[in-house]
């Protein structure tokens, strides 16, 4: 995982760690996803090897606020609006699983995608949706 995609916001996994010990007495491990702070990408750039980005997954992106539509070719795609502040037209940012891309088009119904990226991990999808919106995209985790 490259750190310098990472900001602060993303999401990524953390392998198990102990945290402190159950009620039993048994050490208590943590594991799961990580919203990332400052302490956290501190963590991150010192101790790599414990943290991995978050693929995406259909169950992600619903988690995400992504509805999933299927254009008039037949590709099932997923997507969310995402119109920049002060812009009247609709946007959306657009994920198709298949192509592992992430596009931004102009409406929900099969027009030309703008602009299409790679797009294989979650934290990535974040920070294109920032970059068009100024705003962090939900994510339920």
């Amino acid at each position: 995982m490259d750190i310098q995609q990472l900001r602060i916001g993303n999401w990524v996994k953390r392998f198990p760690y102990t945290a402190g010990k159950s009620p039993n007495g048994q050490p208590r491990m943590v594991d799961g996803a990580v919203k990332i702070e400052i302490g956290i990408l501190n963590d991150i750039s010192n101790f790599p090897g414990e943290y991995e980005p978050i693929a995406i997954t259909p169950e992600i992106l619903q988690r995400c606020g992504f509805e999933s539509i299927t254009l008039s070719n037949g590709d099932k795609v997923y997507h969310i609006p995402c119109t920049p502040p002060g812009c009247t037209d609709e946007y959306w940012l657009r994920y198709s699983h298949t192509k592992g891309t992430a596009g931004i088009v102009f409406s929900s119904e099969n027009s030309a995608t703008i602009h299409s990226f790679p797009c294989k991990y979650l934290h990535q999808l974040q920070n294109l949706f920032y970059s068009i919106t100024g705003e962090e995209m939900a994510v339920a985790l």
